[in-house]
């Protein structure tokens, strides 16, 4: 019975020895250098930072398609980083720094916000002036034939979207909240199987060749894309418009 006995004792110390040993093991699996609750709160940081990296990616993005546009459709700066702190994805901390141009680091994510002008409020505050050029992105496909009944030719003629295309600007609309552009370069019709053509440019049939204003319409038409309100021939309008508010 004693010999018994003392191996039981001797059973657990050894019993309790082992725990300890798996509990120190577990302890430092949860909280050491690479433990769990470091790598979870890791990736949970990283996760964050990548929401406010991609929340403002895409603010970032509508903005200068609304200088494109001359619109201005999205929520500006403090708006924004008022969402993200209401959404809890930004600390009161980081939204201040941010607010006051400052850069913030969220996990692996070094994040900037700056306000974006519209290419409107540029073009007012002088920034853009009539005759630069911007970056309005081409239709990366498109075309448009018209024949003799849109031009009074004999023979169609088709055009397709040239992404060399650039573009200009004219000035301001009538009613001053878009931005008209103009093609840098002019449009030229396609290749005929293949080979250039004699004359590459649009042809009228007869002196009634300046009724087709439906017919230019048509083919600038190809340029339009989601970005602008609409693709049209210039008129002397706006010639007339452009050259009036430059003068100012």
């Amino acid at each position: 019975m004693r010999r018994n006995k003392g191996i039981t004792l001797i059973a657990l110390v050894i019993t309790i020895i082992v725990l300890l040993i798996l509990a120190a093991v577990s302890i430092a699996t949860l909280t050491g250098e690479n433990g769990i609750l470091l790598q979870a709160n890791k990736a949970k940081e990283e996760t964050r930072g990548a929401n406010v990296d991609e929340t403002i990616r895409l603010w970032k993005m509508e903005k200068e398609s609304g200088k494109l546009t001359g619109t201005s459709a999205s929520k500006s700066k403090d708006e924004l980083l008022k969402e993200l702190k209401e959404q809890k994805l930004i600390t009161d901390e980081e939204f201040e720094k941010l607010t006051d141009g400052e850069e913030v680091t969220i996990g692996s994510k070094t994040i900037s916000i700056e306000d974006i002008k519209t290419i409107v409020e540029a073009f007012k505050d002088g920034e853009i002036q009539v005759g630069d050029y911007v970056n309005y992105k081409n239709p990366s496909s498109g075309s448009v034939t018209v024949g003799q009944e849109e031009t009074g030719y004999s023979k169609n003629q088709t055009y397709k979207v040239d992404g060399r295309t650039t573009w200009r600007v004219l000035g301001l609309d009538e009613g001053g909240n878009n931005l008209l552009l103009i093609s840098g370069s002019p449009i030229k019709r396609s290749k005929e199987n293949n080979v250039e053509t004699t004359n590459p440019y649009l042809t009228l049939g007869g002196a009634e060749g300046w009724y087709y204003e439906d017919t230019l319409d048509a083919i600038c038409g190809i340029y339009k894309n989601n970005l602008a309100q609409e693709a049209r021939s210039m008129t002397m309008e706006d010639v007339t418009r452009a050259l009036r508010n430059n003068n100012k």
